[in-house]
């Protein structure tokens, strides 16, 4: 089953269920993965004491966002929440409104009966270098092999969360985790040669092959 994470949680949430069962630490964490990493950075530093509420940085984020209240160490929380709220509850109400006689169908799987149930669906499919490399299944036979499975899995573990879901889209046709079992795919082994020398050469290449529109391109012989 495919379903869209990267759509904000809350957004989802509120398309889904009562926006009284969004709580403000699910609204603050969701806020803080939909603004930009420095921003979020400077928020959460603030939010956790490390930063005081009226640093430069601090009131130039909030400024970004058209908020010109004067935060305190007491109010600054309350202030971020209502920021979350205003942009991804109150703005997208409009869409949020329009689909829910469309999605709300989903409510009928198990997966999608509560919001906490939800939050566990973001969880599950969100991918992570340690989650792939939990799910790699392989039986080398010698040491070359063996040698070739370690690269991938450094490879692997060296990735961002954009190349990440790149290599799994290129690899599964999906940039989510799979959590049910896909009934046919177009190739479900990866075949790695055991002759790199060294795990730059295996990097090099798996950058040059997923940046390569043309290798996505299915050609059957």
């Amino acid at each position: 089953m495919y379903f869209p994470v990267t759509l904000s949680g809350v957004f989802m949430g509120s398309c889904l269920f009562e926006e009284s069962t969004i709580s403000d630490s699910f609204l603050l964490e969701a806020f803080l993965s939909y603004i930009g990493k420095d921003e979020a950075e400077t928020l959460r530093k603030c939010t956790e004491g490390e930063l005081d509420a009226n640093d430069d940085e601090v009131l130039e984020v909030l400024s970004s966002y058209k908020c010109y209240k004067n935060p305190t160490k007491e109010n600054v929380k309350l202030i971020i929440t209502q920021l979350a709220h205003q942009g991804l509850v109150q703005k997208p109400k409009y869409i949020s409104n329009c689909w829910k006689p469309i999605i709300s169908s989903l409510k009928s799987f198990s997966q999608f009966k509560t919001l906490d149930c939800m939050k566990e669906v973001y969880e599950t499919k969100k991918p992570t270098t340690r989650k792939v490399v939990k799910l790699l299944s392989a039986s080398p036979q010698n040491e070359a092999e063996r040698t070739s499975f370690d690269h991938l899995k450094r490879y692997i573990k060296s990735l961002g969360e954009v190349a990440l879901k790149a290599f799994l889209q290129f690899k599964t046709g999906s940039d989510v985790i799979a959590v049910t079992k896909i009934a046919r795919t177009c190739g479900p082994v990866l075949e790695v040669p055991t002759t790199y020398q060294s795990y730059n050469e295996l990097s090099e290449e798996f950058e040059n092959l997923i940046s390569n529109k043309e290798a996505w391109s299915l050609t059957m012989v």
